[in-house]
């Protein structure tokens, strides 16, 4: 549904807001309160707004720029593709996608930038333990036939991967070697699957407080940052879910310093949210959650983007083939 001039400015007016652009300053809940809209019409305004704030991504950027999905659907949802320079953190329940898009994006980005592709490796940091050699294969078999290229060799050799099970290693690796390793590999894309395990060591142990927790989480999410930033490569890190527990919301500043979420990070109203808090929520460009949803009898993929600088929010319907990701339109 679209809404013209007219609807748009009587909306303006209804929420009070001095120009049309002020209104991607509140969340759809507020915004259905100032004007009396139901919700899903305030999230159709919002989308609107949003696409006419937020340029598109020209094609000739998108050499540069941004490493493509490989789907026209899917490439419109991430208005280009992922962004070079950036951290992005995508996050649900097990079994939705999340690892065999990483895998994908491994793959994509050792492209030709003609292809959409950025011209260089992918390291793969992989801390569950669970990582699919198998499906890895498929996906390269699968993209070896798709653009014409001879033997499976040329794309695996350019996915160095890389299995850490303690938050004292992967520190020390991210810190050290990981620079050293990009620039003598032409990495493009660091994955991180997931960034969850080592933390919850410190849990476990009980040796640190929330505080001291919430300090290696940061310093971890800034020094992704500044990878991402100084080697002009993609981030992508994988984060798992916990039980959204509403006392756990809004704890006291004297125990955390704020809140764990605030409410343009997260959706307070699901079941589950991203683990780590507030301290890796800082620390990253994009957020994107991974879900399953059955519509009828049968059962579908959605990815929905929760925050991100260049993407306006929205979901889009996906699936996962032997070819791998395919959005539905």
């Amino acid at each position: 549904m679209s809404f013209n001039d007219t609807q748009l400015e009587r909306f303006r007016t209804k929420c009070k807001c001095d120009f049309l652009q002020d209104i991607v300053l509140y969340t759809d809940e507020e915004l259905a309160k100032r004007s009396n809209y139901s919700i899903t019409e305030c999230q159709q305004i919002l989308n609107q707004v949003s696409r006419t704030i937020i340029h598109p991504i020209q094609s000739n950027q998108l050499k540069t720029d941004v490493l493509s999905i490989g789907d026209d659907t899917l490439n419109e949802f991430f208005n280009g593709g992922l962004m070079v320079g950036q951290v992005t953190e995508i996050y649900g329940e097990s079994g939705t996608g999340k690892s065999s898009f990483a895998m994908q994006m491994s793959l994509q980005c050792q492209l030709p930038e003609e292809l959409g592709g950025l011209d260089g490796g992918a390291l793969y940091v992989s801390t569950s333990g669970r990582f699919s050699i198998r499906r890895l294969e498929q996906l390269v078999k699968s993209f070896a036939n798709l653009y014409a290229i001879e033997g499976d060799a040329s794309f695996m050799d350019q996915i160095y991967i890389i299995h850490i099970r303690d938050l004292e290693t992967q520190n020390h690796i991210l810190a050290y070697q990981v620079p050293v390793f990009v620039q003598k590999y032409h990495i493009r894309l660091l994955v991180i699957d997931s960034i969850t395990p080592n933390f919850r060591g410190l849990e476990e142990g009980g040796s640190l407080d929330i505080k001291a927790r919430s300090h290696h989480i940061y310093q971890t999410g800034q020094l992704l940052k500044q990878l991402a930033s100084q080697f002009n490569m993609v981030v992508l890190c994988i984060n798992e879910v916990s039980a959204n527990f509403s006392n756990l919301i809004n704890i006291g500043a004297s125990q955390f310093g704020g809140t764990l979420y605030s409410q343009d990070q997260i959706d307070l109203h699901e079941s589950t949210i991203p683990a780590l808090g507030l301290s890796f929520s800082n620390c990253i460009h994009n957020r994107i959650r991974f879900d399953k949803i059955i519509i009828g009898d049968r059962s579908k993929r959605t990815m929905r983007m929760v925050f991100s600088p260049y993407c306006p929010p929205s979901t889009v319907l996906f699936e996962v083939t032997e070819n791998g990701f395919k959005g539905i339109t």
